[in-house]
């Protein structure tokens, strides 16, 4: 979680020195940059949770041989998909460039730089291994050490680069990144891959990886589906005002939704690795021990980002964001439905059963677009953002009543003091609205946000370490 929220901030940091560097105009070709190497890299978001859970799997069987040969199976797959995205934009670079009103003056720039992108792609899906497989062997400070390190870089390489150079620069400064998390990331994972010479999994694990990815590929797409459509679909029925609220709104929303989704990372090493090396029963065991902390965690930071919404945005921007905090608060209570769903997705893939969650991502996708479309229709933009909030409800209750049905698992059992944890929510919900409205009346934006995020965060950690999401757990037998 903090590596996420490190990678945030580098955004909030070199944001202006590209601006100062390259202007608005070349800061909106980045962006454009930017998206496509997320939609590129979003080509992994099912291979990478297959290598974090095979690997997890072979390390709480203590079969660290094994564990290194799915290194170099993940690191050629990356490869494969890299060097495909690398061709692709050596050669549609002069076309993709032609479909975006670029200024003149940036257009040869923009080509080079979408050129050296397709470097920067090969790179970053060959750097997945090894951060998926880091955090597979549970190693997740050495994943946040490598990220962080690359992190260093990246920033360093803009401030010596994008002057000089501008967008090319840029080019070069995410090449630089994708480097040196590779080149961290070898000498962190260097005891593991070395343990046995370069080899592959046997044919019939290949295929079992490459299953189990193609499934979580689909869960992972709608999610992807699902945080875009709303701004796509506003942007056809309301002006570009709303959209901006809309935008707004989301990005806050979306920031604690990529928090969550951290957490539910490490979720899926720790039960692979109770899963490989004591089974099923105890796996169950440690499932309802988490559940029981995370649904109660979640609702309640889910409250209290609920009613800090609209002074973390008027501390970040000012007034007149009133629509903005609104949407942006019915997206948390979305995300947080989705989020609940965590441990009983991690416990699936745990037990190689992702077909479930594939399927709630399906089904959650054809509610929002069936619902969005009524809703719409009916009340505007408001009614395309409840109707992701209905899909997540409805979508979440059936992935839970399939899951009962399927494995017999009791999920969402009702934690012992869960009037006490909505109290106590509700409680701190109150004192960071308060805080909140109170320094953004005080200071003047964006100086506000800072006392404003230090308060939410403050009473945010206070919350959880009453519900014990803050406890270190006893390491895993395979982990001694």
């Amino acid at each position: 979680m903090a590596t996420t929220a490190a990678t945030v901030g580098v955004g909030l940091v070199t944001a202006p020195m590209i601006i100062a560097a390259v202007g608005l105009a070349g800061y909106g070709v980045w962006t454009v940059f930017r998206a496509v190497m997320v939609y590129v890299a979003s080509a992994q978001l099912g291979l990478g949770p297959g290598v974090q859970r095979f690997t997890a799997i072979s390390h709480g069987e203590e079969r660290q041989a094994r564990a290194a040969r799915i290194f170099w199976t993940a690191l050629l797959l990356y490869s494969a998909l890299g060097s495909f995205a690398l061709v692709a934009s050596q050669l549609t670079a002069g076309e993709l460039v032609s479909i975006f009103e670029f200024p003149e003056h940036l257009r040869g720039d923009a080509d080079s730089m979408f050129r050296l992108m397709g470097v920067a792609m090969l790179l970053n899906l060959q750097a997945a291994a090894f951060i998926n497989v880091l955090q597979g062997l549970e190693r997740f400070t050495a994943s946040a050490v490598t990220t962080a390190a690359a992190s260093v870089v990246f920033v360093a390489a803009v401030a010596l680069l994008a002057g000089p150079y501008g967008l090319v620069g840029l080019g070069y400064a995410a090449i630089a990144q994708q480097a040196a998390i590779m080149a961290v990331g070898a000498l962190t994972l260097w005891r593991t891959i070395s343990r046995a010479r370069p080899s592959l999994m046997p044919s019939h694990d290949v295929r079992s990886l490459v299953g189990f990815s193609v499934k979580v590929q689909v869960a992972a797409l709608s999610t992807l589906f699902n945080t875009q459509t709303d701004r796509l679909v506003v942007g056809v029925i309301a002006p570009a005002r709303t959209v901006g609220q809309l935008g707004l709104g989301a990005q806050v929303a979306e920031a604690g939704r990529m928090l969550g989704a951290a957490a539910v990372t490490a979720l899926v090493s720790r039960m692979s690795v109770v899963r490989g090396g004591r089974g099923e029963g105890d796996l169950s065991a440690l499932y309802a021990r988490i559940s029981q902390v995370w649904i109660g965690s979640v609702t309640g930071v889910a409250i209290i980002a609920v009613a800090s919404m609209y002074p973390v945005i008027a501390s970040w921007l000012g007034s007149g964001y009133g629509d903005a905090a609104v949407f942006g608060a019915l997206l948390v209570v979305g995300y947080g439905l989705w989020l609940i769903t965590g441990p009983t997705s991690a416990y699936l893939r745990a037990m190689g059963l992702p077909g479930l969650e594939a399927r709630y991502g399906a089904v959650v996708v054809v509610l929002n677009a069936v619902l969005t479309i009524a809703l719409a229709l009916a009340i505007g933009p408001l009614g395309v953002v409840i109707a992701t909030v209905a899909a997540y409800a409805a979508g979440s209750t059936w992935f839970f009543v399939r899951v009962r049905q399927r494995t017999g698992l009791r999920v969402l059992e009702r934690p012992s003091n869960w009037a006490s944890t909505l109290a106590l929510a509700a409680l701190a919900a109150g004192v960071s609205l308060g805080w909140g409205l109170l320094m953004a009346g005080a200071l003047p934006a964006p100086l506000a946000l800072l006392p404003t995020g230090l308060g939410t965060g403050a009473v945010t950690l206070g919350f959880l370490a009453w519900t014990g999401a803050l406890r270190r757990p006893a390491r895993s037998t395979a982990a001694r």
